[in-house]
């Protein structure tokens, strides 16, 4: 069995987390939850109970997008459009082609939108979330083969200050017969 390091998730999928708030005037702090959860629990212990009951009765004010591309435009992005995604404050999806019933955040990409340009579509996807910096608390970056359970997202945030810049995740390693090509 072969284990490559895969992408920071929370849910199912080859799904990356970025759960920010957006002050970028201030250090970012990131949260390694590469361990087991029960690490995780003892090594931010005493900031989980101050902000869990400065935020317990908030709703969160949470952007979702999720990166797609055209040939999963009927297959996946459809799907998520139709289950988790509409319970996000406002979400889009980004693609590099339109799509009649998704909400897509178009990027011009100079290069072909393949796995390996990823950074491209991202880079281009920040520059539009510094832009609405100020108008929701949290951004989550997800795949269009991602499910999230967005109850456990509210749950997890509330876990931390809006106030405070910080990007948290999982880090996922898949396990396969083989390695990838």
């Amino acid at each position: 069995m072969y284990c490559k390091p895969g992408a920071v998730l929370l849910g199912m999928g080859s799904a990356q987390l970025i759960l920010m708030t957006l002050l970028f005037n201030s250090p970012l702090r990131v949260h390694n939850t590469c361990h087991p959860p029960e690490s995780v629990e003892k090594e931010i212990k005493f900031p989980l109970k101050i902000y869990s009951v400065m935020s317990r009765n908030k709703r969160f004010n949470i952007l979702c997008y999720i990166n797609t591309y055209s040939e999963n435009h009927k297959t996946k992005a459809i799907h998520v459009k139709n289950t988790w995604a509409r319970r996000c404050s406002y979400h889009f999806f980004t693609s590099a082609t339109d799509h009649p019933d998704l909400h897509i955040m178009k990027i011009n990409m100079s290069v072909p939108e393949t796995h390996m340009h990823l950074w491209v579509k991202m880079r281009a996807v920040l520059r539009m979330l510094y832009k609405l910096a100020d108008k929701y608390d949290y951004f989550y970056k997800a795949d269009d083969d991602t499910y999230a359970i967005y109850e456990n997202l509210e749950k997890r945030l509330r876990t931390y200050s809006p106030a405070e810049p910080f990007m948290t995740g999982w880090n996922h390693h898949a396990c396969v017969d083989k390695p990838l090509a």
